[in-house]
């Protein structure tokens, strides 16, 4: 269980650092603190094998799964560049401000 506090937070741009999908870019939907996990859209995609049943069909559909928050990297808004941010979530690299990042 973890317990540390989280660098990134719903509704940030974040990129992946490392693993299947490195280089790709994609916003926090969730935020699971006490795993040290987030949801980000498009990012770390599963397949789930339905059967089909009487109310409808079956197949294969996509959804995301939890990814490390440690594997990713807040994008800085103004310089677009993964940023290591201060406690105040300001860009190491230009200056700017995060929050304006999220919506």
């Amino acid at each position: 269980m973890v317990r540390a506090s989280l660098k990134v937070k719903k509704g940030d741009k974040v990129r992946v650092l490392s693993g299947k999908d490195r280089g790709r870019e994609g916003e926090v939907l969730r935020v699971l603190p006490r795993e040290g996990k987030a949801l980000v859209a498009g990012i770390n995609l599963v397949k789930h094998f339905t059967k089909k049943t009487s109310e409808g069909q079956g197949g294969i559909r996509e959804s995301e799964a939890p990814i490390w928050v440690s594997k990713l990297g807040v994008v800085c808004p103004k310089c677009k560049m993964v940023s290591r941010l201060s406690k105040a979530r300001i860009c190491r690299h230009c200056g700017a401000s995060v929050e304006g990042n999220r919506k």
